[in-house]
């Protein structure tokens, strides 16, 4: 890989505020017995669970808590968090067409299925949408679609 020519990094927040706050919430509900169909699990052969839900959590936290998006001289990639995976990538020449497009809030966050194809969001109300020579199209959320529309365009090969 050459080097990136644009990086940008987005935080997926709600994430970031739910994840321990949830780990949090059903810790302090084991704890003080509440769930008294599972406290069972909390002594003998389940006492792992409770550790194991929250390392599930940090892990979920840490893959897709992050999106990552570089531009270099010949593909476009994004990835989601510190593990980076999954990762994609797409090569420039590969790309007919790109615009600004604007998201709506219930589309939601994270990697989605759309009808207007895959989206790949983690902050930002706008996109780029990335039309490639195959017809199929994707949506990159940005922060910053602007600046990031103008490191692409200028390396399409039209």
């Amino acid at each position: 890989m050459s080097h990136p020519i644009y990086e940008e990094k987005q935080y997926l927040k709600v994430l970031w505020i739910s994840a321990p706050l949830l780990a949090a919430f059903f810790i302090w509900q084991f704890t003080r017995g509440e769930f008294s169909a599972f406290s069972g699990l909390l002594n003998g052969s389940g006492s792992w669970l409770l550790p194991a839900f929250f390392i599930l959590v940090i892990v979920i936290q840490l893959n897709f808590g992050m999106m990552k998006i570089n531009v270099d001289e010949e593909y476009l990639r994004w990835q989601f968090g510190l593990l980076t995976l999954p990762t994609w990538k797409v090569a420039l020449n590969d790309i007919a067409d790109i615009e600004i497009v604007d998201l709506r809030w219930y589309e939601g966050y994270g990697i989605r299925l759309t009808t207007s194809g895959m989206l790949y969001r983690a902050s930002g109300s706008q996109a780029l949408r990335v039309v490639r020579k195959n017809g199929k199209s994707f949506r990159l959320s940005s922060t910053d679609p602007q600046r990031l529309l103008s490191y692409i365009q200028p390396r399409l090969n039209k």
